[in-house]
């Protein structure tokens, strides 16, 4: 397949991600997975690392997505609040398996002090998507960004794996490397 079918079709399979209708695996015999799952696991097994720019920018839309907001909500074609809380659950997990199978936080280190800050709040964004404690630090780190977006998303990205939420001071990154200090002691 050349370089544009095949970006074609990352982009196809992207949009299938929190899609869970049934599709039939395995043959004759075989079960049922939601599509978008299966969707999970092709981009893994055909991609691999090449999709973690576009996985990364829809693991944002996903963990910001405000399921109460009707006027983002229409934007992405879903007609009710809990259509939209479902396709953000479910397009998060297979999120998960995606992300899961194609990066570890060791190959992501160097997207956090990009000069970017869309790449900073993206791959915050997948590390929240993925609950991986191993990025908590670089996570923290982000929370004194110069770019609000970035700030944003690695505070929504650190409360999702931890299930932490602090009442005060819930952005400060002093209060969240204490907090994490004392979590490893």
């Amino acid at each position: 397949m050349d370089k544009l079918g095949s970006s074609d079709r990352l982009i196809t399979l992207v949009q299938e991600l929190g899609d869970w209708s049934p599709r039939h695996v395995g043959g004759v015999g075989g079960s049922y997975i939601e599509e978008g799952e299966w969707a999970a696991k092709t981009i893994s097994r055909e991609f691999g690392v090449d999709a973690f720019d576009v996985l990364s920018q829809r693991a944002k839309l996903s963990l910001m997505l405000q399921p109460e907001n009707m006027i983002v909500v229409r934007q992405l074609g879903l007609q009710s609040t809990d259509i939209a809380e479902k396709w953000k659950e479910t397009s998060m997990k297979h999120l998960m398996i995606a992300l899961n199978g194609i990066c570890s936080i060791d190959k992501l280190k160097d997207y956090f002090v990009s000069n970017d800050p869309d790449r900073r709040a993206s791959t915050a964004a997948a590390l929240g998507v993925t609950r991986s404690h191993a990025g908590v630090s670089e996570l923290i780190h982000l929370l004194d960004d110069e770019v609000e977006e970035v700030r944003d998303v690695a505070l929504v990205a650190l409360q999702r794996i931890t299930g932490k939420s602090f009442l005060f001071g819930k952005n400060k990154s002093s209060k969240w490397r204490k907090w994490w200090s004392k979590q490893h002691n």
